[in-house]
């Protein structure tokens, strides 16, 4: 269709000067109506069937938005109307027309298609669009048609469908069959209410006459809907539906009734715990088996109750898990209360039922080992006596442990139920050979005397190589005798302080007591267990009150040790003439276990061979002693410090240059911090040290020897940041929020051009921009230097309570002059010990520049290293438009690439063909990685559909399989597990493990307990994954 509006508008303003308004007023053709576009569902315009069900649909597209049309959307055959569709008048066009399902009609259509609901006949018929819109005096107009037929297909009848009423889905089928008239397309479905839950035969050919299993095996239906669940006890439609032709629409349909009818009895029908590696023994040590625990089942339908637990040896449950459903699955990492279990025979108990019904109850027995001989033993355990009065004595209990562990002693009943623990043995870690010493005063957790019997001390443990589990039988009896308080010769006994005795914070104990007589003798003893110290042993005392000794807790002994913490019994034994008699009374010997509130390494990773240095920064809740060690493959190598005395809540640093270590080592710093007068009573922690080689790549400047001093500063003191480069190249300095560098920057230091390569000092007063002294708490300087590529370096430094004056380093000068270094130099800093003024003319705003010179990312970007990072590695390339579009999902096709890359897994150049998935260009971009990712065993595609999508995005949880899968077959690492990520990751999920390991690495940043799985991963956060796994040594 083609019109021509042609309007001289000079022209008919001039006449319009001489003539009435309305002489020339006249319909004007134009092009109102863009396109008339008619469509039926499953079919086409020239097969419309309304017999089928089918509506015509009619789309309109008006190129007017006037809002005073008029016009109508009429179907007509010939010039009859049959049903007007729509109308309107001086007002906007329609949105939407109303679908035409071949029966409704106008009064004009009935000499066609009868009486209204009747199916209008087969025949041509037409939808006829017109419009009208005023112009001025004229009116635009238009008119528009689409053509249709209506069709009705030839009938493939339904008859004779039968199916039993009623059969037992777990012995029987229920066997449907029928018969047609003709030979057709059929579907039979089966439906719960108006639902379909399983389709037994899907638009299948077949022809006339009758069917059933013989010929159509899935007309035996076996009870069980799509998700292969038996469906539950209740009446279900057979519906069987015929079609003409395979595309056409339903011309005939018949239903009947099929009743499920399942045993009453719930039945478990599979259940099985396996481990990772199949074994008849569970190792869930994160460093040795490492294996998870996957538990299965499946009912005949699904309980109403329903209980897993998992049960130690001692009856003590470990672990639960719960369904309402038929089928489930449960992981058990091998870990109660975030610590590998004892070894054992664990029960896995499965208790369920459905109302009205008993419970069926159904168990497994698993066996957890633990054979690796690092996770050490538990030897030469003691108790003395073995057998005792609490009234009387308490027992001491010894044992040492043979590698460096965390360990537990309990005492446990008869019933293996736990009546006592002990403060200093509740998994705190201890290294190896250390002789372990406590006392049991025969009284449970709330300080009663138990009752006669046998008790077992049970010592358990544990590190990251297994868990062992040795125990030791105690008595306790009643002999029937108890010493009193006070007799005809002692009296008044008190104490200061009066029930619990501190020796570090008291000094004395003060012991207060009458002497009611005169005596010939008087002996005082501390008592505990097998142990007694003399503090008192004089002859001829006269009768007094008010008489005092005093005891400082040591036992007396030549090197005068502080006794062990515990129940002391102050015992009398005094004569007159030939009787003897006894008075005591308790007091509980306490000392404060010191806890290590922070350890943190101003550099976790750095080198060695070129002289840099951490410095190790700590402080403790309690005054204690410290030791510092270094630690090699978990073996102490050096001690660094040795009784270090420390104040409490007060930062300290010691600083360590890794000499004597080889950057393969495996080094750990561990801190000891013990009571001051008994270093039996201790806390330790230890951290990681990375010794590696600090080179870069291509013609980058490298920053070596980077420190501040002093590492740990009350804030008013000034603090030297020295740097060496190697190459001239642009220096930003800053300092961060926080240990990583990437919190919120306090200030920049610096931002200079062209420094020279050398040694380089910028002492600083502290300040922030304002001129205030940093707040206390952890920081972090970040150095980039950036030539044609950018190296950065991080450290960490403390403000805080130091308790003492603290002090920088003095700074020294660059002697090198070379070219001269402009740029922004912040007023509260000093460089090479000469101050840098804006007045001086040398100093320039830097220009602006872009972060690894992506155009959509500035230099300040908050994730600018892990980009410039990403980019430095080939991992990233960006776009052709040179942007990176930070926050733009990853796709399957780019999260390959960056894998491969990162991973250096090699890729061919050239592919030929699609590899077998259906929705792949040949020769994109992406296809050499696609067949890299194949070989390697990392990639699939979907499954069953031959499509590889490589344009769709990928989540966190999908990301994170990718990634560690990736590492695991090509590497062979080991994917752990723990038992607690966030609130939405629950540990039955499929990919908690992997967000278990990215929880343990910090790869992605999260907001309070929510990791969102689901969350699409963007390009930012992958660069910052791969920036994180670098620093982690993954990478």
């Amino acid at each position: 269709m083609y019109k021509t509006l042609v309007s001289k508008i000079a022209i008919l303003a001039t006449i319009a000067l001489m003539i009435p308004v309305n002489a020339f007023a006249a319909d004007i053709p134009a092009t109102l109506i863009t396109s008339v576009i008619l469509s039926v569902a499953d079919s086409t315009p020239d097969r419309f069937e309304p017999s089928a069900g089918q509506s015509l649909a009619t789309a309109v597209v008006f190129s007017t938005s006037a809002s005073d049309t008029t016009g109508s959307v009429k179907v007509k055959q010939g010039s009859t109307v049959v049903e007007t569709l729509a109308s309107w008048t001086n007002t906007t066009v329609p949105t939407s027309i109303t679908a035409w399902n071949g029966r409704t009609i106008d009064s004009t259509g009935e000499g066609i298609c009868g009486a209204a609901g009747a199916v209008c006949p087969n025949g041509n018929y037409t939808v006829e669009v017109a419009i009208s819109a005023p112009f001025g005096s004229d009116t635009l107009v238009d008119t528009e048609t689409a053509n249709f037929t209506i069709f009705t297909t030839p009938a493939v009848e339904i008859s004779s469908l039968a199916s039993p009423a009623t059969f037992n889905p777990i012995t029987e089928t229920g066997d449907i069959s029928f018969s047609l008239s003709a030979t057709g397309f059929i579907t039979v479905d089966i439906l719960d209410g108006g639902t379909v839950i399983r389709t037994l035969v899907s638009n299948q050919s077949l022809s006339a006459g009758t069917h059933n299993k013989t010929d159509v095996s899935a007309l035996a239906w076996n009870g069980k809907n799509d998700s292969n669940n038996i469906v539950d006890n209740k009446a279900y439609t057979v519906r069987v539906r015929s079609k003409t032709t395979a595309e056409g629409s339903f011309v005939d349909t018949k239903t009947t009734i099929i009743t499920v009818a399942a045993p009453s009895t719930l039945v478990l029908t599979t259940f099985t715990a396996t481990t990772t590696s199949g074994d008849a023994t569970f190792d869930p040590a994160p460093l040795a088996g490492n294996e998870d625990l996957t538990i299965n089942y499946t009912f005949n339908k699904a309980p109403n109750t329903f209980t897993g637990e998992i049960i130690s040896p001692e009856n003590v449950i470990v672990d639960t898990f719960s369904t309402a459903a038929i089928t489930g699955e449960n992981i058990w990492d091998g870990l109660h209360q975030n610590k590998l279990v004892a070894p054992g025979a664990y029960t896995v108990k499965i208790t369920a039922s459905v109302t009205g019904e008993s419970a069926i109850t159904q168990t497994k027995t698993i066996t957890i080992a633990y054979p690796d001989e690092r996770k050490g033993d538990i030897t030469n355990i003691t108790a003395t006596p073995e057998s005792f009065d609490p009234d009387l004595e308490d027992t001491t209990i010894r044992f040492v442990n043979t590698e460096d562990t965390n360990l537990t002693v309990e005492i446990v009943n008869a019933d293996n139920a736990v009546i006592r623990s002990f403060e200093n043995f509740s998994n705190q870690n201890f290294d190896a050979d250390t002789n372990n010493t406590t006392s049991w005063n025969g009284r449970n957790s709330s300080t009663s005397v138990v009752g006669t019997g046998i008790y077992k001390a049970v010592f358990i443990a544990r590190n990251d190589y297994g868990a062992v589990k040795r125990e030791k039988n105690i008595t306790v009896i009643d002999i029937g005798t108890t010493i009193p308080t006070s007799n005809a010769h002692i009296s008044g006994i008190s104490f200061s302080p009066s029930s619990t005795f501190e020796p570090a914070d008291d000094d004395e104990l003060e012991i207060k007591f009458d002497v009611l007589t005169d005596l010939d003798s008087l002996k005082i003893f501390a008592v505990k267990g097998t142990e007694k110290i003399t503090l008192f042993d004089e002859n001829d005392i006269e009768e007094e009150d008010n008489l005092v000794e005093v005891w400082d807790g040591t036992d007396g002994g030549d090197e005068d040790d502080h006794v062990m913490d515990g129940t002391w019994r102050i015992r009398f034994e005094s004569a007159v003439g030939g009787t003897t008699l006894f008075a005591e009374k308790t007091i509980a010997v306490k000392y404060i276990k010191p806890e290590i509130s922070d350890l943190i390494l101003s550099k976790n990773k750095f080198d060695n061979e070129e002289n840099e240095f951490t410095s190790i920064m700590f402080r403790v809740d309690e005054e204690a002693n410290v030791q510092v060690q270094i630690l090699k493959n978990g073996e102490a190598e050096e001690d660094l410090v040795e009784d270090m005395q420390v104040e409490a809540d007060i930062w300290y640093s010691v600083d360590w240059d890794g000499g004597g270590f080889d950057y393969e080592d495996n080094i750990d710093v561990k801190l000891v911090a013990e009571n001051i007068i008994n270093a039996n009573i201790f806390d330790s922690q230890k951290v990681s040290a990375d010794l590696a080689e600090d080179k870069v790549t291509g013609e980058r400047s490298n920053i070596l020897n980077d420190f501040i001093a002093p590492a740990v500063t009350d804030g008013t003191v000034e603090m030297d940041l020295h740097y060496f480069i190697d190459e001239e190249a642009d220096v930003v300095v800053t300092i961060h929020r926080g240990e990583s560098a990437s919190g919120g920057t306090v200030t920049e230091l610096v931002d200079l051009k062209n420094v020279d390569s050398g040694d380089h000092d910028i002492l600083w007063n502290g300040k922030d921009d304002s001129g205030r002294k940093l707040a206390k708490g952890i920081y972090s300087y970040k150095i980039v230097a950036t030539r044609s590529g950018t190296d950065t370096e991080k450290g960490v430094f403390i403000v805080g309570d130091t308790g003492s004056d603290t002090s920088g380093s003095s700074s020294s000068s660059n002697d090198d002059d070379g070219a001269q270094q402009s740029g922004t130099v912040n007023p509260n800093v000093i460089i090479n010990g000469e101050r840098q003024s804006d007045d001086s003319g040398t100093d320039t705003v830097s220009d602006s520049a872009y972060c690894a010179g992506f155009t959509d990312l500035s230099a300040g970007f908050q994730n600018c290293d892990a980009i410039e990072f990403v980019k430095e590695r080939g991992i990233f390339t960006g776009n052709a438009d040179g942007s990176f579009r930070p926050f733009s999902p990853i796709n399957r096709a780019e999260i390959l690439k960056v894998i491969l890359e990162a991973l250096d897994i090699n890729v061919v150049s050239t592919v030929v063909g699609n590899l077998g998935f259906i929705d792949v260009i040949p020769g994109e971009w992406y296809m050499k990685y696609i067949k890299a990712a194949l070989d390697a065993g990392i990639f699939q595609g979907d499954a069953g559909k031959n499509t590889a999508r490589p344009e769709s995005p990928v989540n966190r949880a999908e990301a994170l399989k990718m990634l560690f899968e990736t590492l695991r077959e090509t590497n062979g690492y080991v994917i752990r597990d723990c038992s607690f990520t966030y609130g939405d990751t629950p540990q039955s999920a499929w990919y908690h493990k992997y967000v278990c390991e990215s929880k343990n690495y910090g790869l992605f940043d999260v907001t309070g307990d929510a990791f969102g799985p689901a969350s699409y991963a963007s390009r930012m956060e992958m660069a910052e994954l791969f920036y994180r796994l670098e620093q982690a040594g993954l990478l």
